[in-house]
C-alpha cells in the first residue's frame, strides 16, 4: 500500500507540474488573485516563487493537475488515481 500511495503522490505532482502553465490555470491564479491571503503555501511548477495561502494553493494546484488528465476519455483507464 504505501509504495501505491507514493506512486500516486508522484503521479499527481507530475500533473500538476505539467499543467502548471496551462492557459486554464494562468486565468484561474489572475481571476482569485484579489482573494488570496497570507502566502504560506506554493503552486507547484513555478521554482518555488510563486505562493499563495492554503486554500487557494489547493484549488489552483488542483486545477491544474487536471487540465492534462484525459482519463474520462479512455475508457480502459476511466479513473485518474490522484482525482
Amino acid at each position: 500500500m504505501p509504495h501505491t500511495a507514493v506512486r500516486c503522490f508522484y503521479n499527481w505532482v507530475g500533473c500538476v507540474i505539467g499543467g502548471s502553465t496551462h492557459p486554464t490555470t494562468s486565468k484561474a491564479r489572475r481571476a482569485l488573485s484579489p482573494f488570496f491571503g497570507k502566502e504560506t503555501s506554493t503552486l507547484l511548477g513555478h521554482g518555488g516563487k510563486v505562493k499563495t495561502d492554503a486554500q487557494h494553493a489547493a484549488l489552483i494546484n488542483g486545477i491544474a493537475s487536471h487540465v492534462h488528465d484525459y482519463d474520462d476519455t479512455h475508457l480502459a483507464t476511466i479513473i485518474h488515481p490522484t482525482g
